[in-house]
């Protein structure tokens, strides 16, 4: 009996080493056929892919953003100064087209105001001149205008798609260029404003060569831009870094995606 069970035990395993013997070689010779181009793979199956075409909403808060700047622009002051006059001290806010005025409304003396706008004027020690007051904030409102255009176009785009489905590949590289140029317009009202940043620093710089007593100086509207931009220059990255990797997906795979929507 003894001997028996030895016997069939050997058997079973002399089986099993046999089917896995023949596994391995069924492998090996599948691979170098299909290596060859004599058989044509069939372990690999299409897979699926489903892209969600979601709402732009980015666009929604994009323009949230754009009219929060236009407010800023137009509402908040542009310089804010405050200086000893000899006999007392001041504070003024210069709004844009440089337009100055106080907290209490009144009228401003001539001197005083002749007084700010040197400070404007030729050499310059601040690096600003009265255009920038009335030409920067007209750059800001472009831009903002561009920015707003370029938003519709993305929402147009996708209204369009809805109706004529287009490609997972047609509607990922459409909408990456139109997001990418969003930088565009984001750039300019930095790079428009980031004089009235540096202002800040000339004013320190160059103090020994200004009459006027200057206390404090500041330019809240372009810190305030200069936030946003970079706040909207961040969220367009992550949109084009998730673009980017669904069409790296795609790439990938080489198989038509199933198209669903929200």
């Amino acid at each position: 009996m003894k001997g028996e069970f030895v016997e069939e035990n050997n058997s079973v395993n002399s089986n099993k080493e046999q089917k896995i013997k023949e596994q391995f070689l069924d492998e090996a010779f599948k691979k170098v056929e299909i290596k060859h181009g004599i058989r044509k793979t069939d372990e690999k199956k299409s897979k699926k892919i489903t892209y969600e075409k979601k709402f732009p909403k980015l666009c929604i808060l994009l323009i949230i953003i754009a009219i929060i700047v236009w407010i800023s622009i137009n509402y908040v002051p542009w310089g804010y100064i405050k200086y000893d006059t000899g006999s007392s001290e001041m504070e003024l806010s210069i709004n844009r087209d440089l337009i100055l005025s106080n907290e209490s409304g009144k009228a401003i003396d001539t001197n005083v105001s002749k007084n700010i706008t040197n400070l404007f004027s030729k050499p310059y020690y601040l690096g600003l001149s009265t255009n920038d007051f009335s030409d920067t904030p007209k750059l800001a409102e472009n831009s903002i205008i561009v920015l707003i255009v370029l938003c519709i176009l993305i929402t147009i785009f996708w209204a369009i798609d809805k109706i004529f489905n287009f490609s997972a590949e047609i509607f990922i590289v459409v909408h990456f260029v139109i997001t990418t140029t969003v930088i565009v317009p984001c750039m300019f009202i930095i790079l428009s404003v980031s004089k009235f940043v540096g202002a800040q620093i000339l004013i320190y710089y160059n103090s020994h060569f200004i009459t006027a007593k200057i206390l404090t100086v500041a330019f809240p509207v372009a810190f305030v831009l200069i936030i946003l931009g970079f706040v909207t220059i961040r969220l367009i990255f992550t949109v084009i870094k998730i673009d980017f990797k669904e069409m790296q997906k795609l790439l990938k795979t080489g198989v038509t995606e199933t198209m669903t929507f929200r």
